[in-house]
């Protein structure tokens, strides 16, 4: 069992456990929490609460929950090292290691500080440069205004 590690530590933080199948499962930390309701009527849905059962079924943690190592396998985990990736708050190394070894990145709250590859730069810059010249000609504008008034 670990928790998930990121650079800032802003990023809300996963439990990792190592199952008896070989598989590694990331549930979040509301799936376990304390304060979780006994009675459904009191369910704290603006903190994300669920109510309270005794088990926690992987099968009801959709969302919740997720199969790090996914449809594989890993025979004679002995341990899960997680690490921050460097300059990226969403995302965390996990290696785990024994008789197989396995290594991911993985989001626990997406990948939102990352760009996708198809990210267009072009409309960024044409922005950026569409509004410096919209400053500079309203600031000669204004100038021109003010000495024509001033006549």
């Amino acid at each position: 069992m670990d928790v998930s590690e990121t650079e800032g530590g802003v990023t809300e933080r996963s439990i990792l456990f190592t199952l008896s199948t070989g598989q590694i499962v990331s549930l979040s930390r509301l799936v376990v929490d304390a304060r979780r309701p006994l009675d459904a009527s009191d369910v704290g849905s603006e903190e994300g609460l669920s109510q309270y059962y005794p088990y926690i079924s992987l099968l009801a943690t959709q969302g919740a929950g997720q199969y790090i190592s996914g449809e594989e396998y890993l025979t004679g985990i002995e341990g899960v090292a997680v690490a921050p990736v460097p300059k990226q708050e969403s995302s965390s190394h996990i290696a785990a290691f024994g008789t197989d070894l396995l290594y991911t990145k993985y989001a626990p709250a997406g990948n939102f500080d990352t760009l996708p590859y198809d990210f267009r730069f072009s409309i960024v810059i044409a922005s950026v440069l569409a509004i410096c010249l919209a400053a500079y000609y309203s600031e000669h504008a204004l100038e021109a205004k003010e000495l024509q008034a001033a006549w």
